[in-house]
């Protein structure tokens, strides 16, 4: 299924996607952003990652332009389908093919699967206090 909202389009992850989120991981200043503390991936362990991932306790959705350029990914990640509990995440790249108000879209249409077809009822997000942005972001 693919989520469509405004300008922002949510999709699976793919193969060709995988150099993306090796960059979004190795970046140090999206890591510091994002509660970073991971070590640097390898193209091996990226791919290793992609063949593993559990889907059940973590959705990954690549978030684009609805002209297709890729600008990073959502997730709502540790799942509990018992108690219908999630959180929200994700890293963006910033580049110059963005479109205003892709990452309020991405969030929105997340969310809005998150609530309305996933059945979730509560989706909670942890931002450092230095992420200005995402702070912004969810709060709107």
């Amino acid at each position: 299924m693919i989520i469509k909202r405004g300008c922002a389009v949510l999709r699976a992850i793919e193969q060709k996607d995988l150099p993306l989120l090796k960059e979004l991981i190795n970046n140090p200043h999206i890591e510091y952003m994002t509660q970073g503390s991971n070590f640097p991936v390898s193209d091996f362990e990226q791919q290793r990652w992609f063949e593993t991932f559990n889907r059940q306790k973590d959705l990954r959705l690549i978030a684009e332009t609805v002209d297709g350029d890729a600008y990073g990914y959502v997730a709502l990640l540790n799942i509990d389908w018992r108690n219908g509990t999630a959180c929200i995440g994700g890293k963006l790249k910033n580049n110059k093919k963005r479109i205003r108000g892709d990452v309020r879209d991405s969030t929105m249409g997340m969310l809005d699967y998150a609530f309305n077809e996933m059945n979730l009822n509560c989706v909670e997000a942890y931002v450092l206090e230095h992420n200005g942005f995402s702070i912004l972001n969810l709060k709107r």
